[in-house]
């Protein structure tokens, strides 16, 4: 047995310990006031639902992601979060332009729930982190891909159905990049 662990090697078995264990608990404070998007019936929602949930989303992204730039112990989780912050800053100013057009007015704060996540990220201590960031990031982007698939598919909204559209491949390849990471650490 190798009597020299190097502190690298120390945090990444922490980080590996950490998630293996907040991915076997279930996240109940991460869904505490909504059904998951999936469950939900997303194909009889209003131009302004469908803004209200996307804007919400977005501005998780990016709240969580700004946390997670500072937080995160991972490279991986830092680059991540990154391009979380920039990646879902481009969407939003897709979904205000279409918006706008449409006189739909854009919310100004995030949903309950999603304020809820931040604030439990925010509380998270360092060495549990990463964990529960990949956990919220794994069920922010399939909620977001639920909700842009079926929105573009069965919207109402010309223009916002063209955002949606344009949003799938995004959070269908982020929700892939955060499965990635799942399986690196």
């Amino acid at each position: 047995m190798n009597a020299s662990i190097s502190h690298g090697d120390t945090m990444k078995h922490f980080i590996i310990a950490g998630t293996l264990l907040a991915l076997s608990v279930p996240a109940s404070s991460f869904a505490q006031d909504a059904k998951p998007a999936a469950a939900m019936n997303m194909s009889d929602l209003s131009a302004a639902q469908y803004v209200e949930m996307a804007a919400s989303s977005d501005m998780f992204e990016i709240e969580s992601s700004k946390v997670a730039t500072e937080k995160a112990q991972s490279d991986d989780v830092k680059t991540f979060a990154g391009h979380m912050v920039s990646d879902h800053s481009a969407t939003t100013k897709d979904l205000m332009a279409a918006a706008k057009a449409e006189g739909i007015e854009m919310p100004k704060a995030m949903m309950p729930k999603h304020m809820a996540m931040v604030d439990d990220l925010k509380a998270t201590d360092a060495a549990s982190f990463d964990a529960a960031y990949i956990r919220a990031q794994t069920m922010a982007h399939e909620e977001a891909v639920a909700l842009h698939t079926a929105y573009s598919k069965t919207g109402k909204d010309a223009a916002l159905k063209a955002v949606a559209a344009k949003a799938v491949p995004i959070v269908t390849e982020h929700l892939g990049d955060v499965k990635a990471i799942i399986a690196k650490i």
